[in-house]
């Protein structure tokens, strides 16, 4: 495992998006999330976050580029294995090449969404329902 120590700047990469939650006025609620998942790109770092999360029974939506992600077979299993014990990991589609959906009309940006959709309902038996646009 890496060392948190080493994740700090790691961590900064991440959009990690604060939001309140507006289906529970009173909640307080914090939304966490964790962008441009993929495979062998900072893997050790990426799990590292995830088992944080697990551990502490925090959610995290954790959004997959679906053209670089099905190769990395650690990083595969980790989020298999987590989904399987229903932890509360959701995954997310955000993109085929981690596109600026605002660059395509609706037809396009269909067509992206279904493909990785598709390749992470294939890879995890769970079609997302989450999706996370590129943020400027």
């Amino acid at each position: 495992m890496v060392q948190i120590k080493t994740l700090i700047p790691l961590i900064l990469i991440f959009s990690i998006i604060f939001e309140p939650s507006y289906s529970a006025p009173s909640c307080q609620c914090v939304a966490f999330r964790m962008d441009d998942v993929q495979d062998y790109w900072v893997d050790n770092a990426q799990i590292a976050i995830m088992h944080v999360f697990h551990k502490k029974h925090t959610s995290l939506t954790i959004g997959i580029i679906g053209n670089i992600f099905g190769d990395d077979p650690t990083l595969i299993q980790y989020i298999k294995n987590n989904i399987k014990n229903e932890s509360s990991i959701e995954i997310a589609n955000h993109g085929w090449n981690h596109e600026n959906f605002t660059d395509f009309n609706k037809k396009q940006q269909s067509l992206l969404m279904e493909k990785t959709d598709k390749k992470l309902t294939k890879l995890f038996g769970i079609k997302p329902t989450v999706f996370l646009h590129l943020t400027a």
